[in-house]
C-alpha cells in the first residue's frame, strides 16, 4: 500500500518545484499580520513544508525557521536549494520537539487533508508546542471552494476531488467548533490559482489562533 511519504517524493520527482519558488498567499499574509501587530520575528516552525518555499521566505524576514516535512526527496530539494534554511524530514503528527519551543506553527494547505479525529491531532500537537501567547497559523480548503460536495464523499464536508486528493472543507462555524479552545485572532479569504495537475482554482481561510488566556497544554 503507498503511504504518503511514497505520494509525495514520487510527487516532488515528477513535479519538482510544484508551485513555484514565491512564497505562498499564506506565507506573505502571515508576515504582514505579524508585523503590522507588532510581534517579534520568534522561532517559527513550519509544517508540511515541502521543498521549503516558505520556510525560506519567514527565514529571509527575520523569523529563526525549521521546516519539517515527511517527504525525503522535498526535504532534500528544500535542503539544495536553501542551504541557510534548517530543515528535517519527520511527521507531523508526532513532531520532534520539546513542548513550548516555538512562538508560531504554520501550516499551508496541510489541516483540511486529515480525517476528523487526525485534524484534532494536529491541533493539539501544534498547540503543544506554542509558547504562552503563542499563534496557530493554518490556511483550510472552505466551502466555497469549486470542488466542494464533488467526488467521492469520505465524510461530512470531507470529498476526494478529481485530481485524487481528500480534502475537508470548512465553514465559519466549523472552524469556531475545531478551535473553541482558542482565541481566533482573525480569519482571512483568500483565492489562488494553481497550474499543477491543470490549472484550478482554490478559496481558502487563514486561520490566526491562540490558546486563551496563554495557556498551550
Amino acid at each position: 500500500m503507498k503511504t504518503i511519504e511514497d505520494y509525495w517524493d514520487k510527487k516532488f520527482k515528477e513535479k519538482g518545484h510544484i508551485w513555484g519558488n514565491e512564497p505562498s498567499k499564506s506565507a506573505l499574509i502571515t508576515e504582514s499580520f505579524l508585523s503590522a501587530r507588532g510581534f517579534k520575528k520568534g522561532k517559527i516552525l513550519d509544517i508540511a513544508c515541502g521543498y521549503g518555499r516558505d520556510s525560506k521566505y519567514f527565514t529571509d524576514n527575520g523569523f529563526d525557521t525549521t521546516g519539517i516535512d515527511i517527504s525525503a526527496e522535498g526535504i532534500a530539494m528544500a535542503k539544495k536549494q536553501y542551504p541557510d534554511v534548517k530543515f528535517m524530514i519527520g511527521d507531523i503528527l508526532h513532531l520532534p520537539f520539546q513542548t513550548s519551543s516555538f512562538d508560531y506553527v504554520f501550516g499551508n494547505f496541510i489541516l483540511h487533508l486529515l480525517l476528523k479525529d487526525l485534524r484534532f491531532k494536529l491541533i493539539k500537537e501544534t498547540s503543544r508546542l506554542i509558547k504562552p501567547g503563542g499563534i496557530l497559523v493554518f490556511s483550510v480548503a472552505s466551502i466555497e471552494d469549486v470542488d466542494f460536495g464533488k467526488g467521492e464523499t469520505k465524510d461530512t464536508n470531507c470529498f476526494v476531488n478529481a485530481r485524487g486528493v481528500m480534502k475537508y472543507y470548512y465553514s465559519k462555524e466549523a472552524i469556531y467548533n475545531e478551535f473553541k479552545d482558542f482565541e481566533i485572532m482573525a480569519i482571512h479569504d483568500i483565492e489562488e490559482i494553481h497550474d499543477h495537475d491543470g490549472i484550478h482554482k482554490h478559496k481558502s481561510y487563514l486561520l490566526f489562533v491562540r490558546k486563551r488566556n496563554g495557556r498551550n497544554d
